[in-house]
């Protein structure tokens, strides 16, 4: 089991391009397989270049507005598992003076599970698609059914050594409908 993180932080400037890191990140990245993650190889990227899946991405330009329109923070819920482990999270979004914002997300608590492989990047994968939610990390199965990476892997068998499908980024209902009440959101971001 990865080592729970304590609080990473990042910062966007004004055009949104990542423009420090600190905290816990660099051990983050490494304990969790995402060497390639670490600040020194994103600095100076674009937020918007880690961000998968144009519900998500939307999700993310709202919250980036009201971070920007506001002077009290925003903190949002999320999930942020692993194999083993479904680790809860919160993400504080607050303003830095001149458009830039700073992000701090903190650990909440984490619960142990049998290790799902579907959650591993390192599995091999098939061409097929699995769409998981953004905050809450359930993954769609139907229209209207979102359900935990566990359940996901005993209903399709995928534990039968085939390649498992690809995880791509979405925001199920629930999550979508929380952020845009916490938002007061009815519309788009500006600039989407």
């Amino acid at each position: 089991m990865s080592r729970p993180a304590g609080a990473t932080l990042w910062s966007i400037d004004g055009s949104d391009v990542i423009t420090g890191v600190g905290g816990d990140w660099d051990e983050f990245a490494s304990a969790n397989g995402a060497a390639s993650l670490c600040g020194e190889r994103v600095v100076g990227l674009p937020l918007f270049e880690f961000i998968t899946g144009e519900e998500t991405r939307h999700i993310y330009r709202l919250l980036l507005h009201k971070a920007r329109s506001t002077t009290a923070p925003l903190r949002v819920p999320f999930r942020c598992d692993s194999p083993e482990v479904r680790r809860h999270m919160r993400l504080e979004i607050a303003p830095a003076g001149a458009d830039a914002i700073e992000f701090r997300s903190e650990f909440l608590g984490a619960e142990s599970r049998p290790r799902v492989g579907l959650l591993d990047p390192n599995e091999k994968r098939s061409r097929a698609s699995l769409v998981s939610c953004s905050f809450c990390m359930r993954l769609r199965v139907s229209p209207s059914e979102w359900i935990e990476a566990e359940e996901v892997v005993a209903r399709m068998d995928l534990l039968s050594g085939v390649a498992v499908p690809q995880l791509i980024h979405g925001v199920c209902a629930e999550c979508s409908a929380s952020l845009r009440a916490r938002l007061g959101a009815k519309g788009d971001a500006p600039g989407t």
